[in-house]
This record gives structure tokens, C-alpha cells and sequence, in this order.
């Protein structure tokens, strides 16, 4: 659709934190071409989006491979996750944005506002990115609200500008 292809929604703000996480995901075995991301994870995470595993797929000419969005007052965020054994080629943006700085001027619809999104508990396993437009990496959290507890091991990336990392903790580069 042009769009994003896989995106997982958590509901919005306050509201959504008394809801259960959205949980338990398997995205593996697929081919992935022109959206804005592959897998996405928001922009609405207000009760979490947890236990996700992404495997096996390859990503070529999308946005953005793996893509997680949230903002200032949407709450929870995703966690626990691993992205492992995935190629991607021929990215326009990033292969990898964790980003609280999300906004979306054609959504319809207010809510009450929450604690700031975050982005905790990533692994990035095994992947191999060829061609990046952008930064392969993009983290951009809140002084406030940092993402943290972020690794990738083993992964490889060629031909990419260099990666921009704001408001991180724990930022881990494994070979």
C-alpha cells in the first residue's frame, strides 16, 4: 500500500495503560518492498508492545526496516523484542529507528496524554544491511525518557551514513 507494511498498535495514552500489551508476535519468512517501514512498532503504544520476533524476512526498497515510533504523550512503548536473521537492501532512511519524536498531523482523534513512549530490550541479531540512504541506526529519546538496553551483535552494514544516537542508555555493539 505504500504505507507501512507490518505495524503493530498498542492504543493511545492514558487510556490504553490499564489495557493488557499487545504480545507474543511472529513476523518470519517474508519479502518486504516500498513502505515507509517493514516492521513497525507504533506510533500507538500506550499499553506496550511486547515479545515480538522478527526472522527470516527480507526488506528491499522500504523506508525504513525496522521501525518504531512513539511520541511525548502517547505512553508505554515496546520491549523485549528481538529482530534476528533479517536482510535488507536499498533503504531510503534508516534500516533501524527507535524514535519518541514521532508525529502525525493527518491523524484524526485526541486522548488524554500519557508518560512519554520508550523503547527498552532490543535485540538486533545476525542481520546483514546493504545500501542505507540515512543513518543504518537512528535512536532519538528524551533527556527525560531515554530508550535503553538497546543491542545489536553481529550485525553488518555497508553503505550507510554514520549512525545518530540521542538519549540512549546501554547502547550495545556486539562484532
Amino acid at each position: 500500500t505504500g504505507d507501512d507494511s507490518v505495524d503493530f498498535s498498542a492504543g493511545t495514552g492514558e487510556a490504553a495503560a490499564s489495557r493488557p500489551p499487545v504480545s507474543n508476535l511472529w513476523i518470519f519468512n517474508n519479502y518486504f518492498a516500498h513502505g515507509h517501514g517493514a516492521i513497525v512498532c507504533g506510533s500507538h503504544t500506550g499499553s506496550w508492545i511486547e515479545k515480538l520476533l522478527a526472522e527470516d524476512n527480507v526488506i528491499e526498497g522500504s523506508d525504513i526496516g525496522l521501525r518504531c515510533k512513539t511520541s511525548e504523550t502517547m505512553g508505554g512503548g515496546a520491549r523485549d523484542s528481538v529482530f534476528r536473521h533479517n536482510i535488507m537492501k536499498n533503504l531510503k532512511r534508516n534500516a533501524f529507528i527507535f524514535t519518541t519524536a514521532y508525529t502525525d498531523v493527518n491523524a484524526a482523534g485526541s486522548f488524554a496524554p500519557a508518560s512519554p513512549g520508550q523503547f527498552h530490550d532490543f535485540l538486533i541479531e545476525d542481520c546483514y544491511i546493504d545500501g542505507v540512504d540515512g543513518p543504518a541506526i537512528e535512536v532519538e529519546g528524551l533527556a527525560e525518557m531515554p530508550h535503553k538496553d538497546l543491542t545489536f551483535r553481529r550485525v553488518q552494514i555497508l553503505h550507510a551514513q554514520e549512525n545518530k544516537l540521542a538519549h540512549v542508555e546501554n547502547f550495545i555493539f556486539e562484532k
